[in-house]
């Protein structure tokens, strides 16, 4: 499992929970209001790359998009795309406009019709969300002006306004819940956190320690004070520690692997060095082998070599790279 990023955990853990079409299925199956989930066929679901849209638009690029059908029209394909905020982004609506305005050009270029598009907010902050749901309200011009502007609807899923006994309605996927619930309280003290820890704790190793190292990232914790919270709470699974020690310890052991395939091929340009000093002038000065030796940049013991082999006065080429 890639480590989720440290500038963007909240970011990071959304990808990662939404990464599985069965996971999104029942989040959809969940929250979608009824008069679209009764629309759409939620059986034909599909992660689509968000980078298929036109580069000049990467800047807009959402944070999931799935596509489906509808029910009613098997041939009609419908896109969902997702923004995850955790703070009430005015740009939000802008970026989903912008994805697609690029997905609907894609579309005309290429013949088609345009897709339908409905934007999600999956939003988890600690501020109330007070963005308009409707792009028009953004606007401050009579009613009889506002038919003729740009307007969409987007969908709202707000943390803040779901209790924790509805989604725990959602128990045929515990990672869903788990996650849900971890987003939905990350901004919480840790002590407060157990109804959290009772659904991660169901969970098989890789999913539990997703979530917890989400945790520890989100709230720039040492993983020593997770543990020691979920002592606290009577509670601890036995292999949490060791799984963080463990991958601590094959880290190290990969980071020393990579330190020494680089010492040894630094290593291994100082013998270069050397042995063509020694076939130049029949032998190395001792003073020149230890100054050789400091030299730890293989791209300067890279020009040292090819000036030792085409110059005919090693004496420059020493005070040059050695003096």
């Amino acid at each position: 499992m890639p480590p989720l990023s440290l500038k963007k955990p909240h970011d990071a853990f959304f990808k990662e929970l939404m990464s599985d079409p069965k996971v999104v299925k029942h989040f959809l199956s969940c929250f979608l209001p009824k008069e679209l989930k009764k629309e759409l066929n939620l059986e034909t679901l599909q992660i689509i790359s968000p980078e298929k849209i036109d580069r000049k638009y990467k800047r807009y690029y959402l944070d999931l998009v799935v596509s489906c059908k509808l029910l009613s029209n098997k041939k009609c394909e419908i896109y969902l795309v997702f923004e995850h905020k955790s703070y009430p982004d005015k740009l939000t609506y802008v970026q989903v406009l912008s994805y697609s305005c690029a997905a609907w050009e894609e579309d005309i270029k290429n013949g088609k019709s345009p897709r339908p598009i409905i934007g999600i907010v999956f939003y988890h902050g600690k501020e109330r969300f007070n963005l308009p749901t409707k792009f028009v309200e953004y606007f401050e011009v009579p009613e009889s002006i506002k038919k003729y502007l740009v307007n969409f609807e987007i969908v709202v899923f707000d943390t803040n306004k779901e209790s924790d006994e509805k989604i725990m309605q959602c128990s045929g996927n515990l990672y869903l819940v788990a996650g849900l619930l971890a987003m939905k309280h990350i901004f919480e003290d840790l002590k407060s956190m157990k109804k959290v820890f009772e659904v991660v704790f169901k969970l098989d190793d890789d999913k539990q320690y997703a979530v917890f190292n989400y945790i520890v990232m989100a709230k720039d914790i040492k993983e020593e004070e997770l543990i020691d919270a979920l002592k606290e709470g009577g509670e601890i699974v036995p292999t949490l520690a060791e799984r963080w020690m463990k991958q601590g310890f094959e880290q190290g052991i990969q980071q020393g692997i990579q330190q020494g395939i680089q010492q040894g091929l630094i290593l291994d340009a100082q013998e270069m060095v050397l042995s063509a000093i020694e076939a130049k002038l029949g032998y190395v000065p001792e003073e020149i082998e230890k100054k050789v030796k400091t030299i730890f940049d293989r791209e300067k013991l890279r020009h040292l070599l090819k000036e030792i082999i085409k110059s005919s006065n090693l004496s420059k080429v020493f005070e040059k790279y050695l003096g």
